[in-house]
């Protein structure tokens, strides 16, 4: 009902914040870097994802530090944790496009989206009609997010043959102050 959009709809405003820090640009900064230097895409690639795995991790922590110093009811909450957590994957899941779309594959990119959005509205539509549950229709959404990100990581390793993650502080840093002036564009 009308309790529930509304919940919904603070949700996706109150957890979009997170999710554009946890891109802080690095969409943008992915497809200019691994277009503009394919011969050493592996690197650039590691960098950035390694970036972005940890601003996401940062702001899934971030998300879970202050939900309980708000004060909404605990349903209110849990719908909170679930959207952020889905819009903080997501924008792994678009970063990881990001490299099929540097690479002139956006046939690609653009399945793994409308499959993401079909198969996700799909579940989450089945469980509202069969258990009328708002939270166990949005626990869908990360669930989702979760299966897609592990298909489109054995998708690239099948693509490319590369890894994605490879941690290095010096890097990160580095690849960090590159990146902070694509992310203040976004704040």
């Amino acid at each position: 009902g009308q309790q529930g959009i509304g919940q919904y709809s603070f949700a996706v405003g109150l957890t979009g914040f997170f999710s554009v820090l946890a891109d802080f640009g690095l969409y943008n900064y992915s497809i200019k870097e691994i277009s503009r230097n394919r011969e050493s895409f592996e690197k650039h690639s590691q960098n950035i994802f390694s970036l972005r795995f940890v601003l996401a991790f940062l702001m899934i922590s971030l998300l879970f530090i202050i939900i309980p110093f708000l004060s909404f009811s605990i349903e209110s909450k849990i719908i909170i944790i679930l959207i952020g957590i889905y819009q903080i994957l997501y924008t792994i899941i678009e970063g990881l496009s990001a490299i099929f779309i540097a690479h002139e594959r956006m046939n690609i990119a653009s399945t793994i989206e409308i499959s993401l959005k079909i198969i996700t509205t799909s579940s989450a539509v089945t469980v509202i009609f069969t258990t009328g549950n708002l939270v166990m229709a949005l626990s869908m959404l990360p669930v989702m997010a979760i299966l897609q990100l592990i298909i489109i990581t054995i998708l690239i390793r099948n693509k490319f043959g590369t890894k994605i993650f490879s941690f290095s502080p010096n890097l990160l840093r580095n690849t960090f102050r590159t990146v902070s002036t694509f992310g203040m564009t976004d704040l």
